[in-house]
């Protein structure tokens, strides 16, 4: 099973090394410090011909600067939960940019290249910060090999641009692929609890907070994550129901031990073709870096024990069919590789046409 901690450190790039005055800065008792709000979020569907555009994304949302406090404030997602976090906390909320769309195919380069152009150009407006609460979508896949794990080519150059000393926290949807350089470009990492997602907001709180400790110095982030051999079907993946659930239970469990901050379960994004996809999970502790490793492991562990639970029971249309009539009232029918939450668009007919062949009125 492969590993990751902060103590194997991966390669950056040489020419993004130096740090960038214009964005760090050296805390001190007598200024109120400040906290960069960024996110780029998307869900690529590698299985998708369409390609996600620029256009896109603009009509979508897009958002650069004071534009993202805005928008979000009193809202339902993590940039809402990073800016209730830090209220009244004495550290300022900076928000700097926001960008995100509905799932859909990979996204070209040009629109890889503007997006990450704008983001560093509203990260160099926002002036001296003294960490940064980032939130990628942690699926995001350009079509070229440079921007294949595009969430970790934005934070890894966030962290060469910043410098080690400044702390960065990272939310995640489960539906992540989660890469090393992610890790690596952060000091803590904190992936949603719940699918379907309900929680965005308390994970986003949960990392202001964090981060609020860190800053205040008390507490020293250490995180480390385990890669068990496994994807998930993205049928298998609910999270209040078994297999999910108990290794939920688990993962709760330890959170009341001590030094512990955050665990997360990475369950993964089949639909994105890239090497980083499957199963991965990740525990934070407070200077325990042996600890944060033991757990991730024991939590990995688990799902390779029960991955056969994971496979679940596959069915054809026609038994699908046969099933469904069986139940009184309304009922749903669902291809669950047509699902527009993951990108698809929606306009399977098999099960129509099953329906049709039928001859069924229901």
């Amino acid at each position: 099973m492969t590993r990751w901690n902060r103590a194997i450190p991966y390669p950056r790039p040489s020419g993004w090394l130096s740090v960038n005055e214009n964005v760090h800065r050296n805390q001190t008792r007598n200024s109120e410090m400040r906290v960069g709000i960024v996110s780029l979020m998307h869900e690529s569907n590698s299985f998708i011909s369409t390609p996600t555009t620029l256009e896109m994304f603009k009509s979508s949302r897009y958002l650069r600067g004071s534009e993202v406090g805005k928008f979000f404030s009193g809202g339902l997602n993590e940039v809402a939960g990073f800016l209730d976090g830090l209220e009244g906390t004495g550290i300022e909320a900076v928000p700097i940019f926001y960008a995100g769309t509905a799932p859909s195919g990979e996204i070209t380069e040009d629109t890889c290249d503007a997006l990450i152009e704008a983001m560093f150009e509203e990260i160099e407006r926002a002036g001296p910060v003294d960490g940064f609460l980032a939130a990628p979508h942690g699926a995001n896949v350009g079509e070229t090999e440079e921007y294949r794990d595009l969430d970790g080519h934005w934070l890894i150059r966030l962290r060469a641009m910043v410098g080690e000393k400044l702390p960065i926290v990272c939310t995640l949807d489960p539906h992540t692929n989660l890469s090393k350089r992610m890790l690596d470009a952060c000091n803590a990492t904190i992936a949603y609890r719940s699918n379907p997602h309900l929680d965005q907001k308390a994970v986003g709180t949960a990392a202001a907070k964090l981060m609020v400790k860190i800053l205040k110095r008390k507490v020293k982030p250490t995180q480390a994550a385990a890669f068990p051999p496994i994807a998930i079907n993205i049928e298998r993946q609910r999270t209040t129901t078994p297999p999910c659930l108990p290794l939920y239970q688990l993962a709760d469990g330890m959170l009341n031990r001590e030094k512990v901050l955050s665990n997360s379960i990475i369950l993964g994004f089949p639909y994105s073709d890239v090497k980083e996809m499957g199963s991965s999970t990740i525990v934070v502790t407070d200077n325990d870096p042996g600890l944060a490793q033991k757990l991730a492991d024991e939590l990995a562990e688990h799902l390779l024990e029960h991955r056969r639970e994971f496979v679940g029971e596959f069915i054809d249309i026609e038994t699908a069919i046969d099933r469904a009539m069986e139940i009184e009232g309304p009922v749903c029918l669902l291809d669950m590789g047509d699902n527009v939450g993951g990108g698809s668009a929606a306009d399977g007919t098999l099960i129509v046409r099953e329906l049709h062949r039928r001859g069924n009125a229901r």
